[in-house]
């Protein structure tokens, strides 16, 4: 008992989260994530009882907090367009993608329409979304990257280093462990 409280304190086990984090197209990510104000990789977990749109959302609003600048966030403030400018501005100008855009949904949508509901081909189709992984991306370089994380992991270390653990679904359907130490 005493060598495993050592090793491990604060351990907090989630089945299911989302994991917010940020992600760059670099050969050293992590200088690059610095060299544009950010401090660490993992910001933010978040309840996987969130409705999705809530998810999307809420990866808007962290691009716009860090990447933006002041009249940018201005220009979506705007009272009168604010609705239409932030439409142009996510989805337009920065770029938004997440499952439902993917070709295996796509692929789902396609027998729905053609085969019904009801059919085995959208039923091989539908098992075969349902192991797809759910996911938010903001951005382009650096992106705001919100995942559905399984058996997530979170505790201190016998060093004192935060760490977490969790399982990635991959877009074969299976499962990956990852890993992090203080936020990188």
């Amino acid at each position: 008992m005493g060598e495993n409280n050592k090793k491990i304190n604060n351990l907090i086990k989630l089945n299911k989260a989302w994991l917010v984090f940020w992600h760059a197209h670099a050969q050293k990510e992590k200088e690059f994530l610095k060299q544009n104000g950010i401090n660490r990789k993992y910001l933010n977990i978040l309840s996987a009882r969130k409705e999705f749109n809530y998810i999307i959302e809420y990866a808007e609003n962290i691009y716009q907090l860090f990447m933006m600048s002041f009249s940018e966030k201005a220009d979506l403030a705007h009272y009168n367009k604010g609705n239409k400018n932030k439409a142009h501005c996510f989805g337009g100008t920065v770029p938004v993608f997440n499952h439902y855009h993917s070709d295996i949904y796509r692929d789902l949508i396609k027998s729905i329409e053609s085969n019904g509901i009801k059919s085995k081909q959208t039923d091989m189709r539908s098992e075969r979304f349902k192991n797809y992984p759910e996911y938010v991306i903001v951005g382009h370089n650096p992106s705001v990257e919100v995942f559905k994380v399984f058996d997530l992991t979170v505790y201190n270390d016998e060093d004192g280093n935060e760490r977490m653990e969790w399982n990635s679904l991959s877009v074969n359907g299976e499962l990956r462990r990852e890993s992090c130490k203080n936020g990188w």
